[in-house]
Protein backbone atom coordinates (compact mmCIF):
# COMPACT_ATOMS: atom_id res chain seq x y z
CA UNK A 1 0.00 0.00 0.00
CA UNK A 2 1.17 3.47 -1.16
CA UNK A 3 1.47 5.84 1.73
CA UNK A 4 3.02 8.64 0.49
CA UNK A 5 0.19 11.12 -0.07
CA UNK A 6 -0.44 10.33 4.40
CA UNK A 7 2.60 11.09 5.03
CA UNK A 8 2.66 14.33 3.45
CA UNK A 9 -0.31 14.93 4.81
CA UNK A 10 0.39 13.57 8.49
CA UNK A 11 4.12 16.14 8.01
CA UNK A 12 2.21 19.42 6.64
CA UNK A 13 -0.28 19.35 9.55
CA UNK A 14 1.88 18.17 12.29
CA UNK A 15 4.91 20.41 11.30
CA UNK A 16 3.85 22.71 14.50
CA UNK A 17 5.18 20.29 16.37
CA UNK A 18 8.99 21.42 15.40
CA UNK A 19 8.19 24.89 17.59
CA UNK A 20 8.56 22.74 20.42
CA UNK A 21 11.40 21.03 19.68
CA UNK A 22 10.46 17.70 17.91
CA UNK A 23 12.61 16.20 15.28
CA UNK A 24 10.90 14.88 11.76
CA UNK A 25 9.24 12.01 11.74
CA UNK A 26 10.44 7.80 11.55
CA UNK A 27 8.33 7.05 9.61
CA UNK A 28 7.54 2.72 9.17
CA UNK A 29 4.86 0.51 7.54
CA UNK A 30 3.50 -1.77 9.68
CA UNK A 31 1.99 -5.24 8.89
CA UNK A 32 -0.94 -7.34 10.46
CA UNK A 33 -2.60 -9.98 9.66
CA UNK A 34 -5.80 -8.29 11.92
CA UNK A 35 -5.50 -4.98 10.28
CA UNK A 36 -3.77 -4.95 7.54
CA UNK A 37 -1.44 -2.42 6.40
CA UNK A 38 -0.49 0.76 9.00
CA UNK A 39 1.12 3.65 8.50
CA UNK A 40 3.59 4.57 11.90
CA UNK A 41 5.04 8.12 12.67
CA UNK A 42 7.07 8.97 15.78
CA UNK A 43 7.62 11.98 16.52
CA UNK A 44 10.36 12.67 19.18
CA UNK A 45 12.21 15.59 20.46
CA UNK A 46 15.05 15.31 22.99
CA UNK A 47 14.91 18.50 24.19
CA UNK A 48 11.81 17.86 26.06
CA UNK A 49 11.69 13.90 26.50
CA UNK A 50 8.44 13.24 24.80
CA UNK A 51 7.83 11.25 22.08
CA UNK A 52 4.29 11.22 19.73
CA UNK A 53 3.52 7.73 18.09
CA UNK A 54 0.61 8.51 15.30
CA UNK A 55 -0.43 4.75 14.04
CA UNK A 56 -2.31 5.87 10.66
CA UNK A 57 -4.72 2.57 9.43
CA UNK A 58 -6.73 3.13 5.52
CA UNK A 59 -10.04 1.45 5.35
CA UNK A 60 -9.59 -2.52 4.84
CA UNK A 61 -10.39 -5.98 5.53
CA UNK A 62 -13.78 -4.20 6.61
CA UNK A 63 -12.70 -1.57 8.75
CA UNK A 64 -12.37 2.09 8.67
CA UNK A 65 -10.23 3.91 8.55
CA UNK A 66 -8.71 5.45 12.15
CA UNK A 67 -6.05 6.91 13.55
CA UNK A 68 -4.81 6.14 17.02
CA UNK A 69 -1.83 8.45 18.89
CA UNK A 70 0.26 7.76 21.90
CA UNK A 71 2.17 10.12 23.72
CA UNK A 72 4.90 8.96 26.06
CA UNK A 73 7.80 10.28 27.82
CA UNK A 74 11.53 9.14 27.13
CA UNK A 75 10.93 6.80 30.29
CA UNK A 76 7.85 4.56 29.53
CA UNK A 77 5.42 6.73 30.65
CA UNK A 78 2.41 6.38 27.84
CA UNK A 79 -1.13 7.49 27.59
CA UNK A 80 -3.21 7.03 24.29
CA UNK A 81 -4.77 10.56 23.53
CA UNK A 82 -8.61 8.64 22.51
CA UNK A 83 -8.12 7.85 26.82
CA UNK A 84 -6.60 11.70 27.50
CA UNK A 85 -9.88 13.07 25.86
CA UNK A 86 -12.30 10.65 27.14
CA UNK A 87 -10.85 11.26 31.14
CA UNK A 88 -11.49 15.15 30.20
CA UNK A 89 -14.75 14.39 28.81
CA UNK A 90 -13.60 15.87 25.09
CA UNK A 91 -13.71 12.37 23.33
CA UNK A 92 -15.69 14.70 20.60
CA UNK A 93 -12.97 16.79 20.14
CA UNK A 94 -11.09 14.67 17.54
CA UNK A 95 -12.30 12.71 14.62
CA UNK A 96 -9.80 9.95 14.87
CA UNK A 97 -10.80 6.45 16.21
CA UNK A 98 -12.69 6.18 12.79
CA UNK A 99 -13.93 7.63 9.44
CA UNK A 100 -17.72 7.05 9.54
CA UNK A 101 -18.33 10.03 7.18
CA UNK A 102 -17.77 7.98 3.73
CA UNK A 103 -17.52 10.75 1.87
CA UNK A 104 -14.91 11.89 3.11
CA UNK A 105 -11.35 11.40 1.82
CA UNK A 106 -8.59 10.26 3.56
CA UNK A 107 -6.81 13.34 2.75
CA UNK A 108 -9.50 15.04 4.40
CA UNK A 109 -9.53 12.81 7.35
CA UNK A 110 -5.90 13.01 8.00
CA UNK A 111 -6.34 17.05 8.14
CA UNK A 112 -9.24 17.07 10.42
CA UNK A 113 -7.19 14.81 13.06
CA UNK A 114 -4.32 17.19 12.11
CA UNK A 115 -6.00 20.44 12.78
CA UNK A 116 -7.69 19.12 15.87
CA UNK A 117 -4.59 17.82 17.65
CA UNK A 118 -3.05 20.91 16.88
CA UNK A 119 -5.64 22.97 18.52
CA UNK A 120 -5.73 20.73 21.78
CA UNK A 121 -1.96 20.45 21.28
CA UNK A 122 -1.47 24.69 21.49
CA UNK A 123 -3.73 24.19 24.59
CA UNK A 124 -5.17 21.51 26.82
CA UNK A 125 -2.13 19.51 25.99
CA UNK A 126 0.58 22.08 25.59
CA UNK A 127 2.39 21.91 29.57
CA UNK A 128 2.96 17.73 28.72
CA UNK A 129 3.83 17.88 24.93
CA UNK A 130 6.68 20.14 26.00
CA UNK A 131 7.73 18.55 29.11
CA UNK A 132 6.63 20.72 32.08
CA UNK A 133 4.11 18.24 33.26
CA UNK A 134 3.03 14.56 32.96
CA UNK A 135 -0.34 13.16 33.52
CA UNK A 136 -1.07 9.75 34.46
CA UNK A 137 -4.14 8.61 32.43
CA UNK A 138 -5.51 5.34 32.91
CA UNK A 139 -6.23 2.80 29.98
CA UNK A 140 -9.80 2.16 28.62
CA UNK A 141 -8.81 -1.69 27.61
CA UNK A 142 -13.03 -1.77 26.42
CA UNK A 143 -13.65 -4.89 27.52
CA UNK A 144 -10.70 -6.90 26.50
CA UNK A 145 -8.72 -6.95 29.95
Amino acid sequence: MDYSLAIAVFEKGLNFLRTWGFDDPSVEIESSKLVGDSLLMIFSSKQVGRIIDVSYTTAQKGRQSSIVALIETDDGKRFSLNDWLSVHGKSDMIPFSANETPNLSEEAFIKQFCEAFEQIASHELKDILTGKTWEDVPMDWQGYR
